[in-house]
């Protein structure tokens, strides 16, 4: 439901996006793509990724853009904000864009997306072994106490084993 009244408002940004006398879009289509951009384009994405698996389109998987950022140490809220901020942002820059014409300001939304895309998916050693207050990197080199998974991003410590 909330994908057929985000079209219909798409369509209707469309039909009369040109014509506002106070901020007069000259390229409606790109800033009507920029509204979308975050979930068309993470869809497509992960569409693509599991048929090129071998995999139905419709498979579950972590690999959608809130997972990603789930598994970077944001909560739920955290990862809602960030994707509102990003549409926002995707937004303005392709409404001070639009004088390069339609095309290319989408072309540059495209890139920026799986740019955003592909830092997100970067594994590096973020997550630390805490053993009895020390920090150590991950493998940790002791098996000895409590042990606890630390991600970089959240500063939270979450519980790997109790012994």
């Amino acid at each position: 439901m909330i994908g057929l009244v985000n079209s219909i408002l798409l369509i209707k940004f469309e039909q009369t996006g040109s014509s506002h006398s106070v901020l007069p879009v000259t390229a409606p289509a790109a800033v009507g793509f920029a509204i979308i951009l975050l979930p068309l384009m993470d869809t497509l994405r992960v569409f693509t990724t599991r048929i090129f698996q071998g995999r139905s389109p419709f498979s579950p998987d972590r690999n959608h853009i809130h997972h990603l950022l789930l598994d970077r140490g944001f909560n739920h809220r955290s990862v809602v904000y960030a994707c509102a901020i990003t549409t926002c942002v995707s937004i303005t820059s392709a409404f001070f864009l639009q004088v390069l014409g339609t095309t290319s300001t989408v072309v540059v939304l495209v890139a920026s997306f799986f740019i955003l895309v592909y830092l997100l998916s970067l594994k590096s050693s973020t997550r630390l072994w805490i053993i009895k207050g020390e920090v150590k990197k991950w493998p940790a080199t002791e098996e000895t106490g409590r042990k606890r998974l630390v991600s970089f991003y959240a500063k939270k410590a979450e519980a790997v084993g109790d012994e």
